[in-house]
């Protein structure tokens, strides 16, 4: 694809991006304080790409820094949304997206954009049949929810530096197979290590009959139209590169991960909303932090993040739901 094509392919994923995610926000709605940091992340965001990026191996570059294409498309939008408040000239704006798009395909076996519903990366490696084990569908897919809810009570809205869902892959017997990557699931430099469970990762992958109907698109949205837990056929689960077959332990995990989730979320109730503003800005400095971490600098926010936002307000206007028009109106102006 040319980059014309690139720009208009984006901008078709984010009708269906922001439709899927345009409701309340937890702990606070995310566009009624995001003018307080992001025209100063965006600022960083492009300065960083642009020190490390070279026209041979940028994308190269970027895609291993990132490692899932999922996130690099979520990067896009609010990088996208910081470098307009700072009235960004707009080749610049296209410049990057293109940037953050050529390393994306780099990452994927199919189509950039999963115009067919299917997330494939090249990196996926599915394990042998013998690896699989089969019942116990509710507990599989309740450890799945817990752990959803745990990376939005310890990242916000942070969604792809914690987790990220590819697939499905058509198996030789004509089933789906659903890979799911929790990761970065201790963040020690966001929280006390005591809120935290003490797992870096865990990936569950599900096999699952063709009447589920699974779609995936290139924000790691899953969308079915068929039961999930009727359709399970085996699964796979591994806990930091280990993997688990016992359901003890897999009921274990879980009961750590909703205590410590109650936890995290009780104690995130009682902010106010500038502290709850505040650790939103550090989860996305988080969010950027393996480019910081690339070029040997900080990957905290600078000090004036924190006084502009404990000298500031959220914005009211946008504390509600957009409409489809003021969506599309967003998207149209953004590329």
């Amino acid at each position: 694809m040319d980059n014309h094509e690139l720009l208009a392919g984006y901008k078709e994923s984010l009708k269906v991006a922001w439709g899927y995610n345009d409701y309340e926000d937890w702990p606070l709605r995310i566009s009624s304080i995001m003018h307080l940091f992001t025209d100063t992340f965006a600022q960083e965001f492009l300065e960083d790409v642009e020190a490390l990026w070279t026209d041979e191996l940028g994308p190269e570059l970027m895609s291993q820094i990132f490692v899932y294409p999922g996130r690099l498309f979520r990067l896009i939008d609010v990088v996208i949304f910081g470098l307009r408040r700072i009235r960004t000239p707009l080749d610049l704006q296209r410049r990057f997206i293109t940037q953050m798009l050529r390393s994306a395909e780099i990452l994927k076996s199919g189509d950039l954009f999963n115009r067919d519903g299917r997330n494939l990366l090249k990196q996926a490696i599915l394990p042998h049949q013998e690896m699989f084990s089969s019942g116990h569908s509710n507990l599989i897919h309740k450890l799945q929810a817990a752990l959803f809810m745990y990376t939005e009570a310890i990242l916000f809205r942070g969604h792809d530096a914690v987790k990220s869902v590819h697939g499905p892959y058509k198996t030789d017997k004509g089933t789906l197979m659903l890979i799911r990557e929790f990761h970065n699931l201790s963040p020690d430099q966001l929280w006390p290590g005591h809120y935290l469970i003490p797992t870096k990762k865990v990936v569950t992958i599900c096999e699952y009959a063709v009447s589920a109907d699974i779609r995936v698109d290139c924000y790691d949205h899953l969308y079915h139209s068929g039961k999930l837990n009727e359709s399970l056929i085996s699964w796979n689960v591994t806990v930091d590169d280990a993997v688990v077959t016992d359901p003890e332990r897999i009921i274990s995990l879980v009961d750590d991960v909703i205590s410590r989730t109650r936890t995290v979320s009780n104690l995130v109730d009682s902010w106010s909303w500038q502290q709850k503003t505040e650790k939103y800005a550090d989860i996305f400095w988080f969010r950027k932090a393996p480019l910081r971490l690339r070029r040997g600098l900080s990957a905290e926010p600078p000090q004036s993040v924190y006084d502009r936002i404990r000298q500031g307000q959220p914005n009211e206007l946008r504390s509600k739901c957009l409409s489809p028009r003021e969506v599309a109106f967003l998207i149209q102006l953004g590329v």
